[in-house]
């Protein structure tokens, strides 16, 4: 394949969108990890630095508050539940935090 059409491949490609949750007391390892994951994967690994990854990743949150980690740090989510744009994946972390969270109305609708 050409460089040209490599580079027309490239901008054509269709990005999934990732939804990652934060809420209070998430773990930093289970909201990361994912984070990671996906913001690092390449088709190609050899165009590593070229390439964008295949997803797009967003921190949703229930308000636009930061949202504190069971060990202090402060996470700014990228959109609320009400103005996140549609997504194809939805990842919610575990944690301790998730207890609350088992009984909060926005976050199971």
């Amino acid at each position: 394949m050409t460089r040209v059409r490599l580079k027309e491949r490239h901008n054509q490609m269709e990005r999934k969108r990732v939804g990652i949750v934060l809420f209070e007391n998430i773990e930093v390892l289970d909201f990361c990890g994912p984070f990671e994951v996906f913001s690092v994967v390449r088709l190609n690994e050899e165009r590593r630095r070229e390439d964008p990854s295949p997803f797009e990743v967003l921190l949703v949150a229930e308000k636009n508050d930061p949202a504190v980690t069971t060990g202090g740090m402060k996470v700014i989510p990228d959109h609320t539940s009400e103005n996140c744009p549609k997504l194809d994946i939805l990842v919610v972390p575990g944690g301790w935090g998730t207890r609350k969270e088992l009984k909060n109305p926005v976050m199971l609708d």
